[in-house]
């Protein structure tokens, strides 16, 4: 588990493009596990420095991993976001449509 207290990336390199997803992430089909990934990409960027570009402070603290690598006992794909005080938050990935 990756816990973000006080470290800082480069937040010109990694800041989500206009629309949100990362450059490179969003051409062909994607399944839940691979957008469960992109969610935990855009919350880390966003507790790095996503939230000082808008104006608030950084999320130092906040951790972000997916159910895979945290060992969820679950079929779905999704993502452990742990925030600085303790909360615990599990967002839950289903597809519910397939693309063509």
């Amino acid at each position: 588990m990756r816990v973000r207290r006080g470290h800082r990336r480069a937040c010109a390199r990694s800041a989500p493009r206009p629309g949100g997803l990362p450059e490179g992430r969003v051409s062909g089909r994607m399944n839940a596990a691979q957008l469960a990934d992109v969610i935990k990409e855009l919350i880390d960027t966003y507790a790095d420095c996503g939230a000082e570009a808008l104006g608030e402070p950084a999320l130092d603290g906040v951790s972000v991993v997916t159910f895979a690598d945290s060992g969820v006992m679950t079929g779905n794909a999704g993502v452990v976001v742990t925030l600085h005080d303790g909360s615990e938050f599990q967002v839950s990935v289903v597809q519910s449509k397939g693309g063509r």
